[in-house]
């Protein structure tokens, strides 16, 4: 599994003013909004166990009439509660929750693309992180774990070692396309043929021909060296 780089994340603050409430007569009523705001506190704290209940308390008395901005902030806290208990899974759902009221909700779009990173599906990752962008082209933390999705221009571009061919590669090339094949020599001229120096013999008079035609096949691939034995 992956892990995340640093993030600027916080929670969200929406309250209900539809007065959701519970509670009997000898219990102070429980309201959602006081679960809320007690699961923020919790979560800056780092308890995030008991963040996680109360949030879920909460949702518990959201209604279809509750304002969509109380449930879409429930959701969004209770998933980066679980983002920060590396649970990337319930990140999703919360995260889909919220999103099925608000599609463009940037909050939920960044943590839903961090959960997708996490589970080390990438490609997912990086398209939910260009929809944050085109939300808010400024979000430095979907910018930053971008980059940490793309290649890197290392990667991406070919070094000068690579993009030249080596001594060995380039005989290869010239050995496949047959240019090292033997051809006879011309016969020499009568008229010269008892002044001629007479051609070197055995592996001697092979390599020195051989060493020539690499040479004139690599140019400035190798340094011009000859065996000693020509």
């Amino acid at each position: 599994m992956s892990t995340l780089p640093p993030s600027s994340e916080t929670v969200e603050h929406c309250a209900a003013t539809s007065g959701e409430s519970t509670g009997s007569d000898n219990h102070p009523a429980i309201t959602l909004n006081g679960l809320k705001d007690e699961g923020n506190e919790l979560l800056r704290q780092g308890r995030l166990a008991e963040a996680q209940d109360r949030y879920l308390e909460a949702l518990a008395l959201t209604t279809e009439s509750t304002e969509a901005a109380v449930r879409i902030a429930l959701h969004g806290n209770l998933a980066l509660c679980y983002l920060r208990m590396n649970e990337p899974r319930k990140v999703l759902t919360q995260c889909e929750a919220a999103l099925d009221l608000e599609p463009t909700h940037e909050k939920c779009l960044f943590r839903k693309a961090k959960a997708h990173y996490l589970l080390g599906e990438r490609a997912r990752a990086t398209e939910l992180l260009r929809r944050v962008l085109a939300v808010n082209r400024d979000n430095a933390d979907a910018i930053a774990l971008l980059r940490t999705l793309q290649p890197s221009d290392a990667a991406t571009t070919p070094s000068k070692s690579a993009a030249s061919p080596t001594l060995k590669q380039a005989v290869q090339k010239a050995l496949a396309a047959g240019m090292y094949a033997e051809k006879p020599d011309p016969k020499p001229q009568a008229s010269h043929a008892k002044h001629s120096s007479p051609r070197p013999r055995g592996d001697a008079g092979n390599s020195h021909s051989l060493w020539q035609r690499i040479v004139d096949a690599c140019g400035s691939c190798c340094r011009t060296r000859k065996p000693k034995g020509a």
